[in-house]
């Protein structure tokens, strides 16, 4: 018989913790962290841009590369979509946003893909294709594919589909807060059609012009910002009792909410 929803949920972790199971044995959730964060820095000098919805190279593909690159030492599943759904809890808001939900994640990120193959980059002006880029990138935010990692992965994706299109993308303009809570943003604004929140951060950190490979992260990550900017997980499916160590929902809805990520909103 198949796991259950919940059953995939706890295999994620360690018993009894809120960490996740790693290859490097680690069991205290900040350490891991930070691991986690030095390994993918050193693991993204191996990168290189290779995706700009002209080549062969799918998004999805793209996307799932990165990831593997990144975090390959650190977790088995790295590159691999997730397998369960997900909520986040929203700080200073009575709404709980939900991710898409994974059994739709493969064919969502095709329809990206469509949506950055089918623009016409060439006639577009760099205001055009900032707003369009900003567009993308909150796509992918809600689409979020994997597990752990979608952030890092995503930029690094933007930043090499951006600089093929002649725009570069400066991420460290901004504070690292600013990025995740337009981030966290997508998920209030996307029910109403909107990408504003990403848009006014693109507006900030675009720049024209291409970009050499980074090797490094815009910001030392400061975990204390996952409890200030409602990065806290929980899982999304039809049982009523989740994890209830900190950073959890012992409550959750029982579906997700969803949408043509193909809509007018995003092809504008």
């Amino acid at each position: 018989m198949p796991d259950s929803a919940q059953q995939r949920w706890e295999g994620y972790f360690y018993p009894g913790t809120q960490t996740l199971r790693n290859k490097l044995g680690i069991t205290d959730f900040t350490q891991l962290r930070n691991v986690e964060g030095e390994i993918a820095g050193q693991n993204k000098i191996c990168l290189s841009p290779r995706y700009s919805g002209k080549t062969a190279v799918s998004l999805r593909e793209e996307i799932s590369y990165i990831h593997a690159t990144l975090l390959g030492d650190v977790y088995d599943w790295a590159g691999q979509f997730r397998d369960v759904n997900m909520t986040k809890e929203i700080v200073d808001s009575s709404q709980k946003s939900v991710f898409l939900r994974h059994e739709l994640i493969a064919e969502s990120l095709d329809q990206i893909d469509a949506v950055v193959r089918n623009y016409s980059w060439e006639s577009a002006s760099f205001e055009e294709k900032t707003q369009h880029l900003a567009k993308i990138h909150a796509m992918l935010d809600y689409v979020h594919p994997f597990r752990e990692g979608n952030g890092r992965s995503t930029r690094i994706l933007m930043e090499h589909l951006s600089s093929f299109h002649g725009v570069q993308l400066e991420w460290e303009r901004v504070p690292y807060q600013q990025i995740i809570k337009a981030s966290v943003q997508v998920f209030l604004e996307i029910r109403h059609r909107s990408t504003h929140s990403m848009e006014l951060l693109y507006q900030e950190i675009a720049s024209p012009g291409s970009i050499s490979l980074r090797t490094h992260e815009p910001h030392t990550i400061d975990t204390s910002l996952l409890e200030n900017t409602g990065l806290t997980y929980a899982p999304l499916e039809s049982f009523t009792e989740a994890p209830t160590s900190p950073g959890y929902s012992s409550s959750t809805p029982t579906d997700a909410y969803s949408i043509d990520i193909t809509d007018d909103y995003v092809t504008e």
